[in-house]
């Protein structure tokens, strides 16, 4: 019996894109496992379980597609009528808050787009330049705030 070294293992899915008749998606995955010199025949099962566990979790990712986070302008978004925590107007760069969806009166005007991006994105959490921007409070406030370095 030859001794395994190395092994490959690929996994792949394919979904049919709603409300479109022949449109497909498609992800695909391949890993190249290396194996210790001195594998036992239980380490070997545990690294192929192992490989297939991990292209599993990345084929079951949910993804979020770019065509429904609306495209935003920094330059848009900073001249939105940002407030500090004392509702003193809020400088470029600076944590602030708008009214959301969630206040009395809903969404701030302009920041409609800003709200429509927030909730398309991964974790409720959207990146635009050096901001964050999140959605609090029960969406009664869209909250910015610095990015820090590093992250």
């Amino acid at each position: 019996m030859s001794k395994v070294v190395r092994f490959r293992m690929g996994k792949g899915k394919t979904e049919k894109i709603p409300d479109a008749e022949y449109e497909f998606t498609r992800k695909y995955l391949e890993v190249e496992v290396e194996l210790p010199q001195q594998i036992t025949e239980e380490g070997f099962q545990e690294a192929l379980m192992r490989a297939e566990y991990l292209l599993d979790q990345w084929l079951e990712a949910p993804e979020v597609e770019a065509a429904k986070i609306p495209q935003l302008d920094t330059a848009e978004l900073d001249a939105l009528p940002w407030k500090k925590r004392n509702r003193e107007p809020a400088k470029p760069g600076e944590f602030a808050w708008l009214f959301g969806p969630g206040s009395q009166s809903g969404t701030e005007k302009g920041a409609e787009k800003l709200v429509e991006a927030i909730k398309a994105s991964k974790d409720g959490k959207l990146v635009v330049g050096d901001m964050e921007y999140t959605l609090v409070k029960d969406e009664a406030f869209i909250q910015r705030k610095p990015v820090k370095k590093g992250e």
